[in-house]
């Protein structure tokens, strides 16, 4: 595969991507488990690698797919996989929004590899109060106060995405995806709280955030500029009909 598509900018980054953080999660989770005490911090980074792991994987498929079909915007272009630049400010929001999301996943992480949250219980904020709980109820405020944030931006995003709806609609399936995703991440957030934590929620709540978290990647990517493009003739291409050599 690789020296079919190396050729690719996208591919490129894109395996180099995943391969690392693949080997990074690797070497936390060994540090995890052979050190006797580990900060919850450092725990909390486990997922988040785990996180560009796992967009990096999604991303490089939707590439190659997007490569096996040349031109899906119907661009003159027989090697343009993006048609239509976009105003910088839409590029811009795109990457605030994801590094936004790796923040609010991180919060939730830490307070979830520090037990934080087993205190705490009513829906959309905590019944305890700072007499009951302490210093720790405003870091479960602030968690779910970010998850607002997060509802707010991706409203902010799709609207933007809906503007260009008829010339990119990549950029508003991914995007109203994202809406359905974040408001699905909230309610399996009220499902974990009134389940007490159980680990049908947890594997929900997780499952979302990535799945999210991996959209808001692609978003990003298809926003960038097409970058240069070696020589077509040197671009190879899977005939359609010889899967075995994928």
């Amino acid at each position: 595969m690789w020296r079919r598509y190396s050729s690719w900018l996208e591919v490129r980054v894109l395996v180099w991507i995943s391969m690392g953080f693949v080997i990074l999660e690797s070497v936390v989770g060994a540090i995890a488990v052979l050190l006797p005490s580990v900060s919850p911090a450092i725990l909390a980074v486990t997922l988040g690698v785990s996180l560009i792991s796992f967009a990096g994987n999604i991303l490089v498929t939707i590439v190659l797919a997007q490569i096996q079909r040349q031109h899906p915007f119907g661009s003159g272009d027989p090697h343009r996989l993006r048609a239509n630049e976009l105003p910088k400010n839409f590029t811009k929001w795109t990457l605030f929004t994801l590094g936004y999301t790796f923040i609010a996943m991180y919060v939730g992480a830490y307070l979830a590899k520090s037990n934080i949250s087993d205190s705490f219980r009513g829906y959309p904020f905590p019944s305890e109060t700072y007499h009951q709980a302490g210093f720790k109820v405003y870091f479960d405020i602030l968690h779910r106060g970010i998850a607002i944030g997060l509802f707010l931006l991706i409203i902010r995003l799709f609207i933007s995405a809906y503007r260009w709806r008829s010339e990119r609609p990549d950029l508003y399936r991914g995007a109203l995806l994202a809406i359905l995703l974040v408001a699905g991440q909230i309610l399996s957030g009220a499902y974990l709280i009134l389940t007490n934590l159980s680990l049908l929620g947890f594997l929900i709540h997780v499952s979302v955030v990535s799945c999210l978290f991996a959209t808001l990647a692609y978003l990003f990517l298809q926003s960038l500029p097409e970058p240069l493009r070696p020589n077509p003739s040197s671009i190879s291409r899977i005939p359609s009909k010889s899967p075995s050599r994928i």
